[in-house]
Formats: structure tokens, C-alpha cells, sequence
């Protein structure tokens, strides 16, 4: 994490004078030994969220109940910027350590250390796990869907464990996706792993009883 401040000049004069790009390796080091340089000891929280690992970590982390920062501290509260969403609907479910953002639809489903996004439409019989739903744009209407496409969100009957599922996906019903081995990677049409991680990207439609998981990839290989 770092938040720098220079004089223009000075900034000038550092970048003239040394011709590698990288702030943290070399004009900060430069910086050090020909200029007047402070520093400030930041003690909040902050995590790295350069990977798909770290950032999915991290995202789970906050649905805990222990969670690492608290978005309700009445002396430094979170705000997000106003959606003007209906409140988030749940009927017949059970959620354990879960995130929930404003406009959802759940029904009879089970949600366990997972985050929801906006507009998300979770269908009937869903178990969720330990992924992060990012949720939609807007609102579906048949008039905006390709021909025989699901609608937006997570089909009746699917079983997600250890994704993330960016906006704007189009789940089937009776779907399943499980997590992959720790450092595996894959590039496929509809979806890639990361460390492990399986990404359906934005705007995807996986087809009704689509699996994605070890088993299936061994398959293939065979």
C-alpha cells in the first residue's frame, strides 16, 4: 500500500534522473538517498487484492463473524453510494456468515460463507458456498435475453462451492461448479480457474446441468 506526495519539480527531477519505472524499488529508494523523505506507519486494516486468490480470501473473509474490519463501527462507518434498490427478499432459507447487498431475490436456499451482490436472483434449492455472487447491472426482462438463455442469477437446483460469478451471468438450473486443487489453472470458453478458484466471467450463460469440476476435467483428459 502506498499513498506518495511530491513537489512537481521534485517529482520532475526524480523521474529525469532515474529512468526505471517503480515506485516501491527504485524512486522511492532514490527519493530516500537524494531528498528529504517522510514516512507515515499506517495501522489499519488494508489487504492485497492483487490476485484472484487474494481477492476472493479476502471478500470471504468479511462475511465472517469474526470478520478482520467492521463496516459498522459507529466512529468510522462504511457508506456505499445510494442504489435506490428495493430491500433484499429471503424466504424459506438458511445462511450462515453470509454478505447480502440491497435488491436480491432468495428463495429456499442455502447460503453458507458466501457474498451476494446487487440484483442477485438466487432460485429455488441453490446451496451456496464459499463464493462470492457479484450480482447484476439491472434488472432481467425476456425481452433482453438470447433465445433460450436462462434468465440473470443462479438457476433452481444449482451447487456452487468455491467461485466467483461476475456480474451479469446467466446460471442454468441444477448447475454445479466445485472448487479445483490448490494452484490448478484452466482457460476454457465459458470459464477459467485460478489458483484453484473457478471464475465464470461477466455476462456468461452456462447451460442447464452444466458441471464444472475436477471429476469433469479428468474426464476429458481421458
Amino acid at each position: 500500500m502506498g499513498i506518495y506526495m511530491f513537489r512537481t519539480e521534485l517529482l520532475i527531477e526524480l523521474l529525469e534522473e532515474n529512468q526505471d519505472d517503480d515506485f516501491g524499488k527504485h524512486i522511492i529508494p532514490y527519493a530516500i538517498d537524494n531528498s528529504t523523505v517522510y514516512g507515515y506507519s499506517f495501522d489499519g486494516y488494508w489487504e492485497d487484492i492483487g490476485t484472484i486468490r487474494s481477492f476472493y480470501d479476502t471478500n470471504l473473509a468479511l462475511a465472517k463473524r469474526d470478520a478482520p474490519f467492521n463496516f459498522f463501527d459507529p466512529e468510522a462507518p462504511i457508506y456505499t453510494h445510494s442504489r435506490f434498490l428495493p430491500g433484499s427478499t429471503i424466504e424459506h432459507c438458511t445462511i450462515e456468515n453470509a454478505l447480502i447487498a440491497d435488491g436480491c431475490q432468495i428463495q429456499d436456499s442455502v447460503i453458507r460463507d458466501t457474498v451476494i451482490g446487487v440484483r442477485s436472483q438466487i432460485g429455488r434449492g441453490v446451496h451456496l458456498s464459499k463464493s462470492i455472487i457479484m450480482g447484476a447491472d439491472y434488472y432481467d426482462s425476456p425481452f433482453l435475453r438470447k433465445p433460450n438463455a436462462p434468465p440473470i442469477g443462479i438457476g433452481n437446483g444449482s451447487q456452487i462451492e468455491g467461485a466467483i460469478i461476475d456480474l451479469n451471468a446467466r446460471i442454468g438450473e441444477h448447475v454445479v461448479i466445485r472448487p479445483f486443487p490448490a494452484g490448478t489453472n484452466i482457460d476454457n470458453e465459458l470459464y477459467s480457474v485460478r489458483d484453484g478458484i473457478v471464475v465464470i466471467p461477466k455476462s456468461t450463460i452456462l447451460p442447464d446441468g452444466m458441471r464444472i469440476e475436477p471429476e469433469e476435467e479428468v474426464k476429458k483428459d481421458n
